[in-house]
């Protein structure tokens, strides 16, 4: 580190000693103390920054009244400030230490924050803050002779080993992740976690445990991409493994990665797929998916019924339903399709009115307008479709034989 770029903030309160040998330590471009606010209790730590430091009188020594710290430690003036916290009010402290820090850190020099001085909330939420931000931590020590407090001027700087502390701090970030479907996220965050600690040689339950929490994020991240067959791969080794309830996870992505054309189980892969996107509020994405599937399902059943093979046989979304419906007049898929229904005033059968439902989907930046989708327009669509289509689905694939019903992917990583 560049000494004379570097910012010290410190908590100030108790002795001045340890405060003076953090300042000596190195050259600072800038010091930043902590003090804590004056209460009908307390007066504020931040007199022996502007007035004095005063020593109370024991048997052993009279009292004292010293310059306050910055003149005493020779700093330049207008090279440091006063942050006032409350004594006892961790969560208040925290906020407002990390506001302070993340501006230091957006003005681009090093950051070191020693939390020796103050109250425990006080030093509490400064440490908390700076392995936010990812300032260097120290705290000063020294020799004692009892549990009160370390001797004077055998004080000294020590650089505090945050790794641990980070890591799993960073690594219940990424596994909440999860919960939102974020498994690129997470996945790619563990192996940042992964490198930095194979670096630190840390031990190898540690690193094991963070192996794993990769290899399923990437497992999971592979399929929500549609590629089953790298997610097969990566969940091989977990297929006696529960997650989320299930340990089928493996055998399910081997049958969704093999080679024959989409089944029904694709089908309904793809409105998880959907939902999904949702979640995370891609709304744009997760219509585009249903517009796919609305198509796909007429696609599907014209090759398992008629072995039209729409590959060959170009056909689009009503194209694929209005020929099935001339072939096959019967069935779930016909009673859906002439059900009466109504949008935007309009009666009609639901193939009538496939036109006015695609509007919403058309405007889409994704399809031929310019538009974005709301979570509204999500709603709509993705209620038509769970209603409507998602029922002719399920039906057709048990008439089939067809194996249909599938999970949602698991929003929480397991315990590993």
């Amino acid at each position: 580190m560049d000494e004379d770029s570097a910012v010290l903030v410190c908590t100030v309160g108790g002795s001045h000693q340890p405060v003076l040998t953090a300042l000596k330590a190195r050259h600072w471009q800038r010091v930043v103390f902590v003090c804590s606010a004056a209460t009908p209790e307390s007066r504020s730590s931040a007199t022996m920054i502007t007035d004095a430091v005063e020593i109370a009188g024991s048997e052993a020594r009279p009292g004292q009244r010293l310059p306050p710290i910055p003149e005493h430690a020779r700093l330049r003036p207008g090279s440091w400030e006063i942050v006032e916290v409350l004594p006892d009010d961790p969560d208040r402290a925290f906020g407002k230490l990390l506001d302070r820090l993340q501006r230091l850190k957006s003005e681009g020099a090093p950051i070191v924050a020693d939390y020796t001085g103050g109250t425990k909330s006080m030093s509490a939420a400064l440490f908390l803050a700076a392995l936010h931000v990812g300032a260097e931590i120290q705290l000063v020590t020294g020799q004692r002779v009892d549990l009160i407090r370390v001797t004077d001027l055998t004080e000294r700087e020590t650089t505090v080993r945050t790794l641990r502390v980070a890591a799993r701090s960073e690594f219940q970030r990424l596994a909440t992740g999860w919960s939102r479907y974020a498994y690129q996220e997470a996945a790619e965050g563990f192996d940042r976690l992964r490198s930095d600690l194979n670096e630190a040689r840390l031990g190898r339950d540690e690193l094991a445990r963070f192996n794993r929490a990769q290899e399923l994020s990437s497992a999971f991240a592979a399929w929500d991409r549609f590629d089953h067959k790298a997610a097969a791969g990566c969940l091989r080794r977990y297929k006696e493994r529960e997650i989320g309830g299930r340990s089928d996870w493996f055998e399910l992505a081997s049958t969704l990665g093999g080679n024959a054309p989409w089944s029904a189980l694709h089908l309904r892969d793809l409105w998880h797929n959907a939902q999904r996107c949702a979640v995370r509020g891609r709304y744009d994405d997760a219509i585009a998916r249903l517009y796919r599937l609305w198509e796909a399902i007429a696609q599907w059943l014209l090759r398992v019924d008629f072995r039209i093979d729409t590959k060959v046989i170009k056909t689009g979304l009503k194209t694929s339903w209005e020929l099935y419906l001339h072939l096959r007049g019967e069935g779930s898929p016909a009673e859906f399709w002439r059900r009466r229904a109504q949008v935007g005033g309009i009666d009609g059968s639901e193939i009538e009115l496939i036109e006015k439902r695609l509007s919403l989907r058309n405007q889409s930046i994704l399809a031929h307008g310019w538009n974005t989708i709301s979570e509204s327009g999500w709603k709509t669509l993705s209620g038509w479709t769970k209603t409507g289509l998602l029922d002719v689905l399920a039906s057709e694939a048990e008439r089939l034989g067809e194996p249909h019903e599938l999970p949602q992917l698991p929003t929480a990583l397991p315990a590993l």
